[in-house]
């Protein structure tokens, strides 16, 4: 989890003087990125940055600058996430386009994929995400956001410019300096209200936005945003044909999961997981053991026999969360509205233990090991605390639990028909498509 900063002003002295207000505003999220910061400007720019270091720590520092040989400080990145496939990536870009690297960390392929492979560089991007280039020779910005929405990205424009942050609290920061006025936006209200969330791209301020999941943007200095969807969901009919084609697609899903485990264990410190005892988060940790046999898993307990899974657990090289209180923190979005802060306390004791703090993704029983009465306890919790997470996706085999969660997708299945029924909702907008099945893709729970 890092921190990203971008400003783009209508004039190089209208960007020169509102660096020290980048500056102040970075450190409304100094929590995302405790291990550096700094700010950097060019022309009408200015982009500031504060870093968690995952993946090259001694090199990879940012803003990171980039560019051909010809002109090899060309573009300047900056970049909140992880790119999985970066090693893979990289390699195509040196044995197609002869690209040259100064670092060895994932940032670098990004801008060497935009440069090589231009705006639809992205869709070959697999990981979270959310990240500004400029291009200081056509004197634009191009940014994106990961397919899921997994990493956030907010947006303010007015007579100053057009900000970008990580969080919205920095854009507040920078209101003054941008000329608007943070005033209520009262449907995003509704919206929360009704819904426990804020649909995409609202905020509850009027004047600030958010660029939507699976989207990239341009921007040139004076201007506003122009935005691009570059990911769409496609859900593909796939009849299974007997036992032997049931046997293939379990087989699939096994190479979906092992690679997709594979490709999260990539870091430069330590990775850890969380483990509730079911299905999921016990496959997911058995996976990773392959790759590391000393993985370290967080669990909590409780006294109350039959709620606690610590003894399923044992198994595996496990912390146990045991006396986690929560803590009360005001952090300033909608995010934290509706919230007690329980993740925050877990989170701070896991960071004490492995050394950095975690970014938690959440997915609810995707092979069904809970019945349908745990199943909606754990969903009513999970809409209470969603917006304490960056990202929450819940795949169930009950289609009326997903109601009030950011993006779900909800499959049913037919056992006498050998079908399902998939829904998808995102962004307050729901497509129900009947009979159909999830096309497993190898990367698509990235």
């Amino acid at each position: 989890m890092c921190g990203l900063i971008g400003l783009v002003c209508p004039s190089q002295p209208a960007a020169e003087a509102a660096r020290p207000a980048v500056l102040r505003a970075m450190s409304c999220m100094r929590h995302r990125g405790p291990d550096e910061t700094g700010t950097w400007a060019d022309g009408e720019v200015v982009f500031g940055f504060n870093r968690l270091s995952i993946i090259d720590l001694e090199h990879s520092h940012q803003p990171l600058s980039w560019g051909p040989p010809e002109s090899p400080n060309r573009y300047t990145l900056v970049f909140n996430g992880e790119i999985y496939n970066y090693l893979e990536l990289r390699a195509e870009l040196i044995e197609k386009f002869d690209a040259q690297f100064n670092t060895d960390g994932d940032g670098e392929v990004i801008v060497a994929a935009y440069h090589y492979l231009g705006e639809a560089s992205v869709s070959r991007l697999r990981g979270m995400f959310a990240f500004l280039i400029w291009d200081s020779e056509r004197r634009v910005v191009f940014g994106a956001r990961d397919p899921f929405g997994i990493k956030p990205l907010f947006y303010a424009s007015g007579p100053g410019g057009v900000a970008f942050a990580s969080e919205k609290k920095s854009l507040l920061d920078l209101a003054p300096q941008l000329g608007i006025t943070p005033a209520l936006d009262t449907t995003a209200l509704q919206h929360y209200l009704i819904l426990q969330y804020v649909p995409e791209p609202e905020s509850l301020q009027q004047t600030i936005r958010r660029i939507e999941s699976g989207n990239s943007f341009t921007i040139t200095p004076g201007g506003k945003p122009v935005t691009r969807r570059y990911f769409n969901p496609i859900f593909r009919r796939r009849l299974v044909k007997g036992p032997a084609d049931s046997a293939r697609l379990y087989d699939d899903i096994l190479a979906v999961m092992r690679d997709s485990v594979a490709k999260h264990m990539r870091a430069d410190v330590t990775v850890g997981a969380f483990l509730s005892g079911g299905i999921d988060s016990t496959a997911i940790a058995a996976l990773a053991k392959e790759h590391n046999p000393d993985l370290i898993t967080f669990t909590t307990g409780f006294e109350r026999k039959g709620y606690s899974e610590i003894d399923v657990d044992e198994q595996y090289n496990v912390i146990v969360l045991e006396d986690a209180i929560p803590k009360p923190v005001i952090s300033g979005g909608e995010e934290d509205l509706a919230n007690l802060v329980l993740r925050l306390a877990i989170s701070e004791m896991i960071a004490e233990r492995a050394g950095q703090p975690f970014s938690l993704l959440i997915l609810d029983e995707v092979f069904g090991s809970l019945d349908e009465t745990r199943r909606h306890n754990v969903v009513d919790l999970l809409r209470r605390l969603q917006d304490r997470f960056e990202q929450v996706i819940l795949i169930t085999h009950i289609d009326t639990v997903r109601e009030g969660l950011d993006r779900v997708v909800a499959v049913r299945y037919d056992e006498e028909t050998g079908t399902s029924r998939v829904a998808m909702e995102t962004g307050g907008e729901r497509n129900v498509l009947e009979d159909s099945q999830l096309d497993l893709q190898a990367g698509a729970a990235d």
